[in-house]
C-alpha cells in the first residue's frame, strides 16, 4: 500500500496477513505500530530526520528505500509527478532541480505548470473519473513524460469542469470567521474536490482555511487546504466530526474526510467553531 493509513485498523492487517505479505509506505501519523513477520512497515518519521513528515510524501519515500536496492534513475520524473501531486515540492528543491536539469524543463513558480506538473493534472483527472486503474496501466506503458503526457491526454475535458469551479469561486463561496474559514459546495458529477480544494488554495485563498465539499451519494465528501500552515486542517476535520459517522483524516496542510448528508449542518457547525480554536494553530 502507498499513502493510505491501513494501520488505523491493526484487525484488519491481521486478516490480510492470513493470505498475504504486506508492505506498507505511508507518511500518515502513526496510528498503531503494525509490524511484523508479515507487514513492513515504513513512514519516513520511522527512518528518517530531518524532513518533515507531511513533505515526505510516498512517492519520494517508495523511491528513495528502493533505491537502496535497485537504481530507479531512470524513473525520477515519476517520483518528482508524485512529489508534486502531494505538494511536497518545499523540502525537496535539490532532487526537483536535477530533474528539471536532466529533462531540460524550466522550473516554475508553482510546479503544477512544468510539463511533469501537467502529468499530474491528468492523473488526477484520471482518478476523478474513477478510471485509476486504467491510468496506472496507461503510466506503465509509459517510458518518458512526454509519453505519459500523451497516453493520459484523453482525460484532459475535465480541466474545463475544473475551472469553471475556479473561475466562478469568489462568486459561490460562504466566508466564515472574519473570512479566515471559506466554505464551497460544489455540485459536479465528477470526483474534483481535491484537485479543486489545492488549485483554489495556490490561487485564491493560500492564508486562509479552504473546505470543498462534495456530495457523492449519501456522503458529504470534503477536502480541507491550508498553505501557510498555520491551522492544521487534519485536527480541524477531527475535531468537527467528533462522534459522527464518517471519517476524517490526512496532513496537518491537507486533509479530507466523509460525513452523512443527513449530518452535514451539525458537522459544518462545528467545522466554524473550531477553526477559531487555538487547539488547530500548528505551534
Amino acid at each position: 500500500t502507498t499513502d493510505k493509513t491501513v494501520d488505523t485498523n491493526p484487525t484488519q492487517i491481521k486478516k490480510i496477513e492470513q493470505f498475504a505479505h504486506i508492505v506498507v509506505f505511508d507518511h500518515h501519523i502513526i496510528e498503531h505500530d503494525i509490524s511484523s513477520d508479515k507487514t513492513i512497515f515504513l513512514k519516513p518519521q520511522l527512518i528518517f530526520d530531518g524532513i518533515p513528515p507531511d513533505r515526505y510524501c510516498s512517492a519520494k519515500l517508495s523511491y528513495d528505500i528502493l533505491s537502496r536496492i535497485t537504481n530507479l534513475n531512470h524513473l525520477d520524473w515519476i517520483c518528482a509527478v508524485g512529489v508534486i501531486g502531494d505538494m511536497a515540492y518545499p523540502a525537496w528543491p535539490e532532487f526537483m532541480n536535477n530533474v528539471y536539469k536532466k529533462y531540460n524543463i524550466k522550473p516554475q513558480p508553482n510546479p503544477i505548470d512544468t510539463p511533469l506538473g501537467i502529468v499530474t493534472q491528468l492523473i488526477s483527472f484520471a482518478e476523478s473519473l474513477g478510471e485509476a486503474e486504467t491510468c496506472f496501466n496507461l503510466i506503465l506503458k509509459s517510458d518518458s513524460f512526454e509519453q505519459a503526457t500523451t497516453n493520459l491526454n484523453q482525460y484532459m475535458f475535465i480541466k474545463t469542469e475544473l475551472e469553471q469551479y475556479i473561475n466562478n469561486a469568489e462568486k459561490k463561496v460562504e466566508t466564515y470567521n472574519n473570512g479566515e474559514l471559506i466554505i464551497y459546495k460544489i455540485e459536479s458529477k465528477y470526483k474534483i474536490k481535491s484537485m479543486l480544494s489545492t488549485a483554489l488554495s495556490q490561487r485564491l485563498y493560500p492564508n486562509q482555511t479552504l473546505i470543498i465539499v462534495q456530495q457523492i451519494e449519501n456522503e458529504m465528501t470534503i477536502s480541507a487546504r491550508r498553505q501557510d500552515c498555520k491551522k492544521n486542517m487534519n485536527k480541524l476535520l477531527k475535531l468537527a466530526l467528533g462522534s459522527l459517522p464518517g471519517n476524517a483524516g490526512g496532513h496537518a496542510p491537507a486533509s479530507g474526510g466523509s460525513v452523512e448528508v443527513k449530518n452535514y449542518q451539525e458537522f459544518k457547525k462545528r467545522l466554524i467553531r473550531h477553526e477559531q480554536d487555538t487547539e488547530i494553530e500548528m505551534k
